[in-house]
């Protein structure tokens, strides 16, 4: 189990057995991934909002006996469920004059990953793409930007499935949804030049930009779940 999986359920057991607290408030963070990962693996249960996103977290009956059977008693818990998944978090984001080091979605390092470390990187590329596109169809049942979105970027039909609302035309809101609309316009069409033009030498700066705009499209339709509410 991951660093920060095994930080959350420590603190979530310590509420409900100490504290006789149900469950957790969940401040806006810009990376739940330990959560996710403890739900989708059955460890906790979510309590969403009208909008969908996470407001209370609790461990499930799966999560008490894991840490009954896995985790040895600390009194370094975190305090707060923020701190557990903060705390836990490594660092892997820096700034050193202009080389930036970021991290990308794991769901499409994993998968390019063997690319990189053979340099294939026009693979690695393509690749990413794909990632982004079938995460896409997971959620809407097409893989196509542009039938998702529109070819402006204007149709807001599929906004509630991927964002979890439809806000009014000219909002902050709307304008959001539409960027990422063109952001995923971007990927679909860069992915089919990949795919319709032969394999060459690709410089890896590059390469990484590109695999950055993936990670980038594939987190902006990943901000709430598309399981049944809970």
């Amino acid at each position: 189990m991951k660093v920060r999986c095994k930080e959350v359920l420590e603190y979530l057991y310590r509420q409900k057995t100490e504290n006789r607290m149900n469950g957790a408030t969940l401040i806006e963070l810009p990376n739940t991934e330990g959560i996710n990962d403890l739900y989708h693996e059955g460890y906790i249960t979510i309590a969403r909002d009208a909008r969908r996103k996470i407001k209370k977290v609790s461990i499930s009956g799966k999560g008490i006996d894991w840490v009954k059977n896995n985790s040895a008693e600390s009194s370094n818990t975190p305090k707060t469920l923020e701190d557990a998944l903060l705390l836990a978090q490594p660092i892997t984001v820096s700034i050193t004059s202009d080389v930036i080091s970021i991290k990308i979605r794991d769901e499409i390092y994993s998968h390019i990953k063997s690319f990189l470390d053979s340099s294939h990187y026009f693979t690695a590329v393509e690749e990413a793409y794909k990632v982004v596109r079938q995460k896409l169809k997971d959620i809407m049942g097409e893989e196509a930007a542009a039938a998702v979105f529109g070819e402006n970027a204007l149709n807001s039909k599929h906004w509630e499935n991927v964002f979890g609302s439809t806000p009014q035309t000219g909002t902050p809101e709307a304008d959001f949804m539409r960027g990422a609309g063109y952001i995923h316009l971007g990927v679909q069409y860069l992915r089919n030049e990949k795919s319709h033009t032969t394999a060459t030498s690709l410089d890896k700066n590059l390469a990484l930009h590109y695999i950055s705009l993936a990670s980038l499209a594939y987190d902006l339709i990943s901000r709430i779940d598309s399981d049944t509410e809970q």
